[in-house]
């Protein structure tokens, strides 16, 4: 969510600086503004010039190995338990491909950004407050070996491999926020901006889903892999990809198409909708990953990365 949040900031200062509401020379480190800035241009789960070059950075930054004859604990897998079961809910790979996020000090500058939108007097102040989700998930960590993910996937291409875990990622980030940490009820409705707000952060990231999906299948429509991404898809609303892809390609504030996005209720509809097609969509690529390590591997490689540990 962090990535949304960066690209959000960006706009609003930039929209802002065009309307000389703001002189960026007020925040202080900017460099961590030029963090930022980095951080929100990694939209993209796949653009053919820069995919390469992110993917040998994370293998670079997490060690990862790609040979299958000598493996490596280089990845973690994340599983989330609740009343409704423990299931995979992502790896650790973004976490070495968004190294600006870990500069607190451009975290701290991406709230100051978008807290400078409540003292601009051309606004009404609101007084609506998101109400956080009572649901508390359990999360667990498991050390694992990329190469193991390889070999038993239904994917038969590594580089179709990478697609498909950047947007299991960035799925599963979505779907957390919106089961977890805020609650999604009628309650929205008393605040249509914010659903727009929401709808919009839902809908960048399935339309780089799709788009990632796309591209491949395009290239490769009838081989294994081009099947199987397809199969992930194939089935979704025409209307909704590209209401998707409006909401995304309104990502910048000064270049607002004419929306016709409908009344509050049409908008809680639709972002429920997202929501239903995410978890859809997840529940799919898991298949596809096939990442059910037994218990019995998961003790194994739990021990071996205790005995592999430094102090031991």
């Amino acid at each position: 969510m962090i990535r949304m949040y960066a690209i959000v900031s960006c706009e609003i200062i930039k929209f802002l600086q065009q309307n000389n509401l703001i002189n960026t020379s007020a925040f202080e480190k900017p460099n961590s503004l030029d963090d930022v800035f980095a951080l929100r241009n990694k939209i993209h789960q796949f653009r053919y010039k820069d995919f390469e070059n992110n993917i040998r950075n994370i293998d670079l930054q997490m060690g990862r190995s790609r040979d299958k004859l000598t493996p490596r604990l280089d990845i973690c897998l994340e599983y989330l338990s609740d009343k409704g079961g423990t299931v995979l809910f992502g790896t650790n790979i973004y976490q070495f491909h968004f190294e600006e996020a870990k500069d607190q000090i451009a975290v701290d500058l991406m709230q100051r950004i978008i807290r400078t939108v409540e003292r601009q007097p051309l606004y009404p102040p609101s007084d609506f407050i998101i109400r956080r989700s009572a649901s508390l998930p359990q999360y667990k960590w498991e050390v694992y070996c990329y190469t193991d993910i390889v070999k038993n996937t239904h994917l038969k291409n590594e580089k179709v491999v990478d697609r498909v875990l950047l947007a299991f990622d960035d799925l599963c980030c979505i779907s957390e926020f919106f089961k977890y940490v805020i609650l999604i009820d009628d309650y929205l409705m008393q605040a249509p901006y914010m659903l727009y707000f929401l709808c919009k952060i839902a809908a960048i990231i399935l339309d780089e889903t799709f788009d990632n999906f796309k591209k491949y299948i395009q290239r490769s429509p009838s081989d294994n892999d081009g099947r199987i991404l397809n199969s992930i898809i194939a089935d979704t609303n025409q209307d909704f990809l590209e209401f998707c892809s409006t909401l995304r390609n309104n990502l910048h504030y000064r270049e607002q198409r004419s929306l016709c996005l409908g009344t509050p209720e049409q908008l809680y509809q639709a972002l429920n909708t997202e929501l239903s097609v995410i978890e859809t969509l997840l529940e799919r690529i898991r298949l596809e990953l096939n990442i059910f390590p037994s218990k019995a591997k998961l003790r194994f490689y739990r021990f071996l990365r205790w005995v592999q540990m430094p102090n031991n």
